[in-house]
């Protein structure tokens, strides 16, 4: 991934973002409850375990992760977690399609978090931030998909 902006379709939590609001408009019926759930162990561990990140950053974003889940109702049947991990395969073939995987990705995304200095964080620069990064794409996701067909 170099020095290239990260995508924004390579972040999972926005395919989750979306998918739980489609979700809530009863525009699909697949709910992300386990992948969400999933998620924000992920967070935990993935942003407990970095030392250079601001807290305020990680309570922010954990806190966002716990409203997806709250948000939803609880389903762990076993047909519900089958298509969940379908969506988590896609979403895997996407970043396979781009030549990186989702460790790349991560590193490349705390790399980029890290550069707030710490104790200063602020959800204003945070946002701005993230619209900066993340405005770069250069395929869209559909294309993406297909291309490889």
């Amino acid at each position: 991934m170099n020095n290239k902006k990260i995508p924004i379709y390579f972040i999972f939590c926005i395919w989750l973002f979306i998918w739980t609001i489609l979700y809530k408009l009863n525009i699909t019926k697949i709910n992300p409850y386990f992948l969400n759930l999933s998620a924000l162990l992920f967070s935990i561990v993935f942003f407990l375990s970095k030392k250079k990140l601001d807290y305020v950053f990680i309570l922010i974003h954990i806190y966002l992760h716990v409203i997806l889940v709250i948000y939803i109702d609880e389903n762990m049947s076993y047909k519900n977690i089958k298509y969940n991990l379908l969506v988590f395969l896609i979403y895997i073939y996407v970043l396979y399609l781009n030549n990186t995987d989702m460790i790349s990705v991560y590193i490349k995304l705390y790399n980029d978090l890290s550069k707030f200095e710490y104790g200063k964080f602020s959800l204003t620069k945070y946002i701005l931030h993230i619209f900066k990064t993340f405005s770069y794409i250069n395929n869209s996701l559909v294309f993406t998909l297909f291309k490889s067909f």
